[in-house]
């Protein structure tokens, strides 16, 4: 009897504990009430167990799904054949809408928007002073399975109302003549548009470049951006 006893207190206590977990989970009904100096049978605190389990359950499913790729932006991680997700841990998303990838930064706006990361650098200008760039893209090493970019744009850094922020132009193809520094140096922030040119020797010269060359179009509003709000998941 005392055995018996013991048990039977430690089913109550057990369950005690697990059931406030369970009841901020999910809605929980248990099947079975116990009282006290009554038998208890192994099959009803296996249902209420089950009960349980199921609210338990029901909770990591919401967690789980309150992380997910939205309509238009898409989580990049990795996937294992038994059904592992996992985000790429502080890696970009990708905006499925404009073919780039994005992480969230402040837009010009002052808005936290998905801002395409940079994919372009300028090595080229289109005067012969040097001082106009001029932008090839940036050559992407992604893993088998990774969404692939179909655009690009230029980023930019400016201060708006004291607040450091980012200004995105979209890209042209450039057909003009096509100058290098062969022997000076950029100085300043070449991307910006504010570079000063050191006039080594030979200078800047004509050059025929081996890959396509793009000028910096007009700045993309930042409403065509995804807006990010900051919440508790």
């Amino acid at each position: 009897m005392k055995t018996s006893t013991n048990r039977n207190l430690f089913l109550s206590i057990t369950l005690a504990v697990l059931v406030p977990f369970a009841v901020a989970a999910s809605s929980l009904t248990i099947p079975n009430v116990f009282t006290p100096n009554t038998p208890i049978k192994a099959a009803e605190v296996n249902e209420n167990f089950a009960a349980v389990q199921s609210a338990l359950n029901s909770k990591l499913d919401a967690a789980a799904a309150s992380v997910s790729s939205g309509t238009r932006l898409k989580i990049v991680g990795h996937r294992t054949a038994d059904g592992l997700a996992l985000p790429a841990a502080n890696g970009p998303l990708f905006d499925s809408s404009l073919g780039v990838y994005c992480s969230p930064r402040t837009a010009s706006d002052g808005l936290e928007r998905c801002l395409p990361n940079s994919s372009t650098f300028a090595t080229y200008s289109s005067d012969p002073g040097c001082t106009q760039p001029i932008y090839q893209l940036s050559k992407l090493n992604l893993v088998p399975g990774l969404p692939v970019p179909t655009s690009a744009y230029v980023v930019d850094f400016t201060i708006v109302n004291g607040t450091f922020v980012q200004v995105i132009s979209g890209l042209q193809p450039y057909t003009g003549t096509v100058y290098s520094n062969e022997g000076g140096g950029f100085f300043g922030d070449l991307d910006g548009g504010s570079a000063t040119f050191d006039a080594g020797f030979p200078g800047c010269v004509p050059v025929t470049p081996s890959v396509p060359v793009y000028s910096k179009g007009a700045v993309v509003p930042a409403s065509a951006f995804v807006q990010l709000n900051a919440t508790a998941l």
